[in-house]
């Protein structure tokens, strides 16, 4: 996140890079079985899995329709935080995070 609270862009990172650093993070994800697109976790009613029968929740899906799987998570991390704010003096320095 950026000093005034937005997400950090692949424009903040190419604009100057030596600033910035990735760092990776394992997640759990779930996917649709069928088609591969990502399912929201909130949308899977965990109770039915392995329970063929069992209905799912109104408005959730049956566990047995989505895949678990293990996926990268980037964040971006800022090298040099007094550079960055000599680079936007718009930015205070109280109000800066080091991690986005």
């Amino acid at each position: 996140m950026t000093a005034d609270g937005s997400e950090v862009t692949t424009a903040h990172t190419e604009t100057d890079p030596a600033r910035w650093a990735v760092w990776l993070s394992k997640d759990e994800r779930y996917f649709d079985s069928e088609s591969g697109e990502e399912v929201h976790g909130e949308e899977v009613d965990g109770s039915t899995e392995n329970h063929l029968d069992a209905t799912p929740y109104e408005g959730h899906r049956h566990a047995n329709t989505v895949q678990t799987r293990q996926v990268w998570t980037p964040e971006h991390v800022c090298l040099d935080l007094d550079g960055a704010a000599r680079r936007d003096s718009s930015r205070s320095s109280q109000t800066r995070s080091w991690r986005t």
